[in-house]
């Protein structure tokens, strides 16, 4: 497949992220999202509601596998979402230059996100968006 310059959805997520559906690990390599095709990669996280709970926090992150199913978490981290913070986003790859990663990527990927904060966290209505090119 040669470069294109325009993005195109590889996995998106919509849904309330709450402490009973906190993930550390959203994919598993048999399901892992098949990034082969692309170059690079943008994630974006977005809070469409209110956080409730005492000091919410949303750790969004994009973690990549080797060839032989080994997880390297984390090579992209987005800034951390609360309640002031709604929206972050980041980007990884072999022509990201500037504030982002620049990195040969690997075929398979996951996204993985961990909730903290007490009283019952809640984020509703958050949309995570892996894009690759």
């Amino acid at each position: 497949m040669s470069y294109s310059p325009y993005g195109r959805y590889l996995w998106q997520y919509k849904a309330d992220i709450t402490s009973s559906n906190n993930s550390t690990a959203l994919a598993v390599p048999n399901a892992a999202i098949d990034i082969h095709d692309a170059t690079d990669l943008w994630l974006a996280a977005y809070v469409i509601g209110t956080p409730t709970g005492t000091t919410p926090t949303l750790n969004v992150q994009l973690d990549v596998f080797d060839y032989f199913g080994n997880l390297f978490a984390a090579e992209l981290a987005l800034t951390q979402l609360t309640g002031a913070v709604t929206k972050a986003q980041g980007s990884i790859g072999v022509h990201v230059q500037g504030t982002g990663t620049s990195l040969v990527l690997p075929a398979t990927c996951q996204v993985s996100w961990t909730i903290g904060g007490t009283g019952g966290p809640k984020f509703p209505g958050v949309c995570i968006s892996l894009l690759g090119r």
